[in-house]
């Protein structure tokens, strides 16, 4: 460690591609947790004509040396897993608080976030999942079973990568997307060869670091139905709708600012925003497609 405060620039992550943003947000939870008696802060930079996230308040040597930091850590993540979690989160009210009360019990402080990210059992005879839970078994993928994957896969080098490099979508296998990238909308129509018959391409990093954002989207109990923490219904759709910020804030803010009400106005007041640092707001309608009713996220329109 140099001792010193630096700031890192991830010029791989763009704050427009829902993916991306989960995955900046993941990685600053995960500097937080790394940097304990540090005040990290993150806020967002025009870097080669797009917004990429700046990270202050860490400190580092190398970059090779922040990147093993950063994998370690994020390999404590398999301890928030649990059999009774299922492979996609299927299962029942008494299972999942059997789940949340061992973090109460052992006081895994990990564990508890992540349990109220990964839903509610305020209501009905199964868990109400997070909005975030795309993988329900079509096609044999499963939540559960990807984030059990992917902390297992993911290497130091496809961290950095997805980090600091330009996306190539060159990691390839099985239960390796969350499919929170709007390219992971793969029907046949929309492309030249039928995907059914081709490995997944997708960036193993950026999935990865995405998981650590879950739980700043706790699941929440409405009047109506259970709300995700940035997500909106308007009729018959739901939309994701998140802020890129120029001040610096730290996790608390973060978890404060991804809440607000106004973000999910139908058309949000970007001068009212202003105030509080926000320069831009970006959305994506979550979508089931195809006959399988695959979920994916549209490519984001800035509001």
């Amino acid at each position: 460690m140099s001792g010193k405060s630096q700031q890192l620039i991830a010029r791989g992550l763009e704050g427009s591609n829902p993916l991306a943003f989960l995955a900046s947000l993941g990685l600053f939870r995960t500097l937080h947790r790394m940097y304990p008696e540090k005040n990290v802060k993150m806020h967002w930079e025009v870097v080669n004509c797009a917004w990429r996230p700046v990270y202050s308040g860490i400190d580092y040597s190398s970059r090779e040396e922040l990147m093993v930091y950063l994998h370690d850590k994020l390999l404590e993540t398999q301890f928030v897993l649990s059999e009774k979690l299922g492979d996609s989160l299927k299962i029942t009210p008494d299972d999942f608080r059997c789940y949340a009360h061992e973090g109460l019990h052992f006081q895994d402080t990990d564990k508890l976030p992540f349990a109220v990210a990964f839903g509610s059992e305020a209501k009905g005879r199964e868990l109400i999942q997070t909005q975030l839970c795309f993988l329900n078994g079509t096609g044999h993928q499963y939540f559960i079973r990807t984030i059990e994957n992917l902390i297992k896969v993911a290497t130091t080098d496809q961290l950095n990568k997805a980090i600091f490099e330009q996306w190539m979508y060159d990691d390839t296998g099985k239960n390796i997307s969350l499919r929170w990238d709007p390219i992971d909308d793969r029907r046949y129509a929309l492309r030249w060869s039928d995907p059914s018959t081709e490995d997944i391409r997708t960036e193993i990093g950026a999935n990865r670091l995405a998981i650590e954002a879950l739980p700043l989207f706790p699941v929440i109990p409405g009047m109506r139905y259970c709300l995700t923490t940035g997500f909106s219904r308007r009729k018959n759709e739901i939309w994701f709708t998140w802020p890129v910020w120029e001040v610096p804030i730290n996790i608390p803010v973060c978890r404060t600012l991804l809440a607000m009400k106004h973000l999910q106005n139908e058309e949000p007041l970007l001068e009212n925003l202003q105030e509080i640092g926000v320069v831009e707001v970006f959305r994506s309608q979550r979508i089931s497609v195809g006959l399988f009713k695959y979920t994916n996220f549209t490519p984001a329109c800035s509001m």
